[in-house]
């Protein structure tokens, strides 16, 4: 368990009874918003008035620290192990080896909306939360993203709609109707007929969804998504242009 005060690290080792300091970040970190720890790796991301990096990282137990600088605010960090991390706010950013370099899944413009918390329980899936009540959802370790609503209509058909809007880039929305309980799998695949990513896998009641699929890391290109609910199955094409 750790702490941080004006960049300080207070560190214990009998579950927060006793505190004792171990390393400063410096001058570069004056506020810290979140910070994530395995063993002696540990990650911060805050704000600073001076030199702007609100990014650091330590690798023996927060005796030493390198900071950097992320290029949006960012509100919490996630890592599954000391390789794979997460990092959401003004959009997503993703670490493979332990947070020396960051890729961005998506951004603010993307995503209208600040995030604000995430979970993985895998390096495949996870899920982020946000503004506006927004949940999101991966399957293929943040590639892509979806979020799915429940609207307030019965439906007397099973239907799958056209996605809209068609052309789109980077996220468009695909709207099925289920008439009656089924266990719903909707896919999408590539001009090729492989399998990009499974948007649904569950057990759906009665009810019209509507899904909004994150394709910002995907090149553009035809794409196939698939509805299989029971017998009922349906292939419509879309068309991603960047």
């Amino acid at each position: 368990m750790a702490a941080v005060w004006y960049g300080t690290l207070y560190k214990s080792i009998d579950g927060g009874q006793n505190w004792s300091s171990v390393g400063q970040i410096g001058d570069d970190m004056s506020l810290i918003i979140d910070i994530f720890c395995q063993g002696n790796y540990g990650w911060l991301i805050g704000s600073s008035i001076n030199s702007k990096k609100n990014y650091a990282r330590t690798t023996d137990g927060g005796l030493t620290w390198t900071s950097e600088v992320l290029s949006h605010n960012m509100s919490k960090i996630f890592f599954l192990n000391e390789n794979v991390g997460w990092i959401v706010g003004e959009g997503i950013i993703k670490t493979t080896d332990g947070g020396g370099s960051w890729t961005s899944l998506t951004s603010f413009c993307e995503l209208p909306y600040v995030l604000t918390d995430l979970h993985f329980v895998s390096e495949n899936v996870g899920w982020v939360i946000g503004q506006s009540g927004s949940i999101l959802k991966t399957t293929n370790g943040g590639v892509t993203f979806v979020e799915e609503k429940k609207e307030k209509v019965i439906p007397s058909s099973l239907e799958l709609e056209q996605n809209f809007p068609n052309p789109f880039n980077p996220s468009t929305k695909i709207r099925y109707s289920i008439s009656q309980p089924s266990k719903v799998i909707i896919k999408i695949f590539d001009i090729l007929g492989r399998e990009i990513e499974t948007l649904v896998n569950e057990e759906k009641p009665v009810g019209t969804y509507e899904l909004t699929w994150n394709a910002v890391t995907l090149p553009s290109g035809v794409y196939f998504y698939q509805i299989n609910a029971g017998e009922f199955i349906r292939t419509k094409k879309m068309l991603l242009i960047k």
